[in-house]
């Protein structure tokens, strides 16, 4: 069943409980994105729980659903990886913000390490 009817929707990821399926979406073509969810169940609009300026990358959910991790272009062949609670989607922080391009994400079961 299709969820959505647009283009711009990436790297969907489902919830821990199965209810959600999370996207990616891309704003603009290389400017902003925000990570959105939409009932897995269909019929239901898209979420926006998180807005970013820059273009997002992969991103993983924490076990519990309520964080997120992601991977971000800050600048010139430059991402890092960033987390934020859901609920405090402006508490953005830096996992690992380097001089280099960061690539993917790997989460621990227990959401208490990544790689």
């Amino acid at each position: 069943m299709r969820l959505t009817s647009d283009s711009a929707n990436l790297a969907p990821e489902w919830s821990p409980d199965a209810r959600f399926v999370y996207v990616a979406r891309l704003r603009s073509r290389f400017g902003s994105a925000e990570i959105a969810r939409i009932p897995a169940a269909g019929g239901g609009q898209p979420e926006v729980l998180l807005r970013r300026p820059n273009q997002l990358f992969e991103f993983q959910l924490t076990p519990d659903g309520q964080s997120v991790l992601w991977r971000e272009d800050v600048g010139p062949n430059t991402r890092d990886i960033l987390s934020a609670a859901f609920a405090r989607p402006d508490s953005a922080r830096g996992e690992r913000a380097t001089r280099f391009d960061e690539r993917g994400i790997a989460l621990s079961p227990d959401g208490g390490w990544y790689v």
